[in-house]
């Protein structure tokens, strides 16, 4: 069972996600810098509140809105929460 909050990333769930995205050299990602001045990130969590994915959503202008990265950290894959965080990234984008 896992929520989607709307929120900033802790400093410790920016570097857990940071040093995961390294891992895979086929994507690039954000610096923890960056990471920790969004304001607005999706957060995938458990009851204890502990990071599974983030989903980094943009809106531009009414017209324009992208989603920058969708992540899960792999040993939560396959449980659904990539599809949940797109689904909620859609509706925020389309609100």
């Amino acid at each position: 069972m896992f929520k989607i909050n709307s929120r900033k990333l802790t400093q410790q769930e920016a570097i857990l996600l940071v040093e995961n995205i390294k891992l895979i050299t086929e994507i690039t990602g954000y610096s923890l810098k960056e990471w920790l001045t969004f304001e607005d990130v999706l957060i995938a969590e458990d009851k204890e509140e502990n990071m599974l994915g983030v989903c980094l959503a943009y809106d531009f202008s009414s017209n324009w809105s992208f989603i920058s990265i969708l992540f899960v950290l792999e040993k939560f894959r396959g449980k659904g929460i990539g599809q949940q965080l797109f689904k909620e990234a859609c509706r925020k984008i389309l609100s």
